[in-house]
């Protein structure tokens, strides 16, 4: 999985990670998480639900059972470039305490650019709700 092997060059060494599975990972996928589970260099922990409760559920019992920590969501597709968490840390530290989330942009095609994108959708209009 291109996702694990990002996480695994891109986060520190000895960071808790905790993928938790929604029972949507077929057993390839699960084979292949044991297999990480095995050889990573982060404090990795692997959970997976017999039966889906769905992604905004299973999201929140996973953020309940963190309780005060502080936590980062990746998608299962995430690819986190080295230096991500870090980063991440640092420009939260540096601002206002009150904020909550944070949201990077990356390589995707859906990445406004400065002074184009932006200034282009103010004036389309919006498409049906």
């Amino acid at each position: 999985m291109p996702a694990l092997a990002a996480l695994e060059a891109g986060t520190p060494a000895g960071t808790p990670v905790w993928l938790a599975d929604d029972a949507q990972s077929g057993p390839r996928g699960v084979a292949i998480v044991e297999r990480w589970l095995q050889r990573t260099r982060l404090r990795a922990e692997y959970t997976r639900r017999a039966h889906p409760i769905g992604e905004s559920a299973h999201l929140q019992e996973m953020l309940k059972a963190c309780g005060d920590a502080d936590v980062v969501v990746l998608a299962a597709d995430a690819r986190p470039l080295p230096g991500w968490l870090p980063q991440l840390a640092a420009c939260l530290a540096a601002r206002d305490a009150a904020i909550a989330t944070a949201t990077p942009y990356g390589a995707t095609p859906a990445r406004p650019r400065a002074g184009r994108d932006w200034a282009r959708s103010r004036h389309r209009r919006p498409s049906r709700c």
